[in-house]
């Protein structure tokens, strides 16, 4: 944990709006993040997975690594993901870029896509990209437009970084999943759901 500490910290130096945090994520933050996940969720999509913590604690609940899609921008990160975890479909590309690289929850060949989880930190990134990116992700997640799965994400803020706006026009519901008050920063974690 240490030498990802480490490695995290290096990175945030040399680009602390991209990466969005000084530290990996910790135990009980990777915990609350993952609640309701295990091998029946379907595929999974991983937004910014950093070192990996999220990523272990999927693999951990029994999420198989081919159900497993991990974008991620930083490519000294994404190449740390690929050694870490052999079979997890890591892809170093933006965020927004999802539309174009994971096929939809209703092909028939890939399977429903079931969660996307989220360490992008929504509290330094443009309003347009933020939309962009939960947009596409619900696109994938209900190509018909149904209910589909869930996005999860977390914050340093108080309260969900999403404007009453933004999740009127997307038809977002927000609910606080826990507040991880012994991570470092304390976090707070946030589910989406397609009302």
């Amino acid at each position: 944990m240490r030498n990802q500490s480490l490695r995290f910290a290096r990175e945030w130096a040399r680009s602390p709006l991209k990466t969005g945090a000084i530290f990996p994520s910790g135990r009980m933050l990777c915990q609350l993040m993952t609640s309701g996940i295990g091998p029946f969720t379907g595929r999974i999509i991983e937004l910014g997975a950093g070192t990996g913590s999220i990523t272990a604690q999927l693999i951990a609940k029994g999420v198989e690594p081919p159900n497993l899609t991990v974008v991620e921008l930083n490519p000294s990160f994404a190449e740390h993901l690929r050694r870490r975890f052999p079979g997890v479909n890591v892809v170093n590309a933006p965020a927004q870029a999802i539309g174009a690289l994971v096929p939809p929850g209703n092909d028939p060949a890939a399977g429903p896509i079931g969660a996307v989880i989220s360490s992008l930190p929504f509290l330094s990134l443009p309003d347009d990209l933020v939309e962009q990116v939960l947009a596409t992700s619900f696109d994938l997640m209900c190509p018909e437009g149904g209910a589909g799965g869930a996005f999860t994400f977390f914050t340093y803020g108080l309260q969900v970084p999403l404007s009453p706006q933004l999740l009127g026009r997307l038809r977002l519901n927000a609910l606080c999943m826990g507040k991880a008050m012994l991570n470092f920063p304390p976090a707070r974690v946030f589910t989406l759901r397609r009302i």
